[in-house]
């Protein structure tokens, strides 16, 4: 699985995407996740640090909205 691909595309599914990726970093490491989706391990780390501090909005895009 591709994380950039899922995010130039702009797939619908790309939460869900999000959400395997941070599954798998959880699980097998965060160096192991950034290899199986293809991504950087500081995307990695990114997202997994949102979806620990907000497990219910964590995973959605922050792009024009402000940071409070």
């Amino acid at each position: 699985m591709d994380y950039f691909v899922a995010y130039k595309e702009k797939k619908r599914n790309l939460l869900k995407v999000r959400k395997a990726m941070v599954d798998y970093a959880l699980e097998h490491g965060m160096k192991p996740a950034a290899r199986e989706f293809k991504t950087t391990v500081k995307t990695v780390k990114k997202w997994v640090k949102r979806f620990r501090e907000d497990p219910e909005n964590g995973l959605l895009s922050r792009v024009g909205t402000s940071k409070k």
